[in-house]
C-alpha cells in the first residue's frame, strides 16, 4: 500500500510540477517565469517528506525533472517562456534536488528540504525582486535582502519545527551562509545555495548533535 501512494504522490506531485510549468506562459518574462516554477517546486518540495515511504520515487522523479530540462538545451530547443540558452540553472536545480535527497533522506531529510527551500523561496523571491528594481540580472543590495529576508525566518521556523526550536538558530546560520554565497559569483546559485547551506548547517549539526525530531 505504501509503494501504491508513492507512485500515486509522485505523479500528482510531477503533473503539477509540469502544469505550472507550462501555465507560467503567461507570466510573458521568461525571467519571472522560472522564479515562479522554482516557487513551486519549494511547494512541492515541501510536501515531499510526508508523501514518500522513502527516497526511491522523489529522487527517480527528481532524476527525470533534470532529464526533462535538460534534453532541450541538449537539443538546441529550448522552452523560451524560462529557459535561456547556455543557462543551465533550472538543470541544476533539478539535479542538487536529486543529489541532497538522495544523500540525505535516511540522515535527515529536513536538512535536505531546508537547504533547497534557501534555493527554491529565497532566492526565487531574490530574483524577482532584482528584476522589478534594476531591471536585469544584478547582484544588487535590493536582491540581498529579499534573500534574507525570507530565508532567515524559513531556516529558523523549518530547522526549529524539525530539529527543536534550541536548535533553531542553526536554520537562521544556515540562511545567512545560503544569501552570503548567493551574493557572490562563484559558482551557479542553484549549485552553491543549497551545497553551501546543507554543509553549513550539517557542520553545525556535527559540532552540537543537534538531530531530526520530526
Amino acid at each position: 500500500m505504501l509503494a501504491e501512494m508513492d507512485v500515486v504522490n509522485g505523479l500528482v506531485l510531477f503533473v503539477s510540477i509540469l502544469v505550472v510549468l507550462y501555465a507560467s506562459k503567461a507570466v510573458k518574462n521568461p525571467y519571472i517565469s522560472r522564479k515562479v516554477i522554482h516557487m513551486w517546486v519549494g511547494a512541492v518540495l515541501l510536501v515531499v517528506p510526508f508523501a514518500f515511504s522513502g527516497p526511491l520515487f522523489p529522487v527517480a522523479l527528481c532524476l527525470l525533472l533534470t532529464g526533462f530540462t535538460m534534453l532541450p538545451h541538449m537539443k538546441g530547443r529550448e522552452m523560451p517562456w524560462f529557459q535561456f540558452k547556455e543557462n543551465f540553472g533550472e538543470v541544476y536545480f533539478a539535479a542538487m534536488t536529486t543529489l541532497l535527497l538522495a544523500a540525505a533522506w535516511r540522515y535527515d531529510i529536513w536538512l535536505a528540504v531546508t537547504a533547497l527551500l534557501f534555493m527554491a523561496w529565497g532566492d526565487g523571491v531574490t530574483g524577482i525582486v532584482r528584476n522589478y528594481k534594476y531591471g536585469r540580472r544584478y547582484k544588487g543590495a535590493w536582491g540581498t535582502y529579499a534573500m534574507v529576508t525570507v530565508s532567515v525566518p524559513l531556516g529558523l521556523l523549518l530547522y526549529g519545527w524539525s530539529h527543536g526550536w534550541a536548535f533553531a538558530w542553526i536554520g537562521v546560520v544556515g540562511a545567512l551562509a545560503a544569501s552570503y554565497v548567493e551574493k557572490l559569483e562563484v559558482m551557479d546559485d542553484n549549485v552553491s545555495i543549497p551545497v553551501f547551506g546543507f554543509t553549513v548547517m550539517f557542520l553545525l549539526q556535527l559540532a552540537t548533535g543537534a538531530s531530526p525530531i520530526t
